[in-house]
């Protein structure tokens, strides 16, 4: 599973883990959950698809998923037109848009500026900005 996250990651596709579906129920423990297996797991990206990501690290946990969790997202991602239809894989337009909109959100949210409190309230930011500042260096 590891190796098809990071064959995605070096195609330049961001990866954020969704829950699962087993017998047409999702596996978010939600009771009656409307959105099975088309939502993100909130304790490895708090923020959603904002949080998808090309880190390798993120990818290690992504690649824990069953292989049948991971299915069924990359099927939804091509259902909607973002990736192109099997075996293929792909950005479509729809998809390079959506990765653009991802990435322009995150701008906006990380180097915009923000009241100090934010900073005061977020301790995790510190780091995250210093990695991309280093990077950027």
């Amino acid at each position: 599973m590891l190796t098809a996250a990071l064959e995605y990651l070096a195609h330049g596709v961001p990866l954020f883990p969704v829950h699962g579906v087993k017998g047409g129920r999702c596996l978010c423990g939600r009771k009656g959950c409307e959105n099975a297996g088309k939502h993100p797991i909130g304790s490895l990206v708090p923020h959603g698809f904002k949080d998808a990501t090309t880190d390798e690290e993120l990818a290690s946990k992504v690649a824990t998923q069953r292989p049948e969790d991971v299915r069924a997202g990359l099927q939804q991602l091509r259902t909607s037109g973002s990736v192109t239809p099997a075996p293929s894989l792909a950005l479509t337009d729809a998809g390079t848009a959506m990765r653009e909109r991802i990435e322009a959100d995150t701008d906006r949210y990380f180097f915009g500026a923000w009241p100090d409190a934010v900073g005061t309230q977020a301790a995790w930011m510190v780091d995250r900005l210093t990695a991309v500042n280093a990077g950027l260096a």
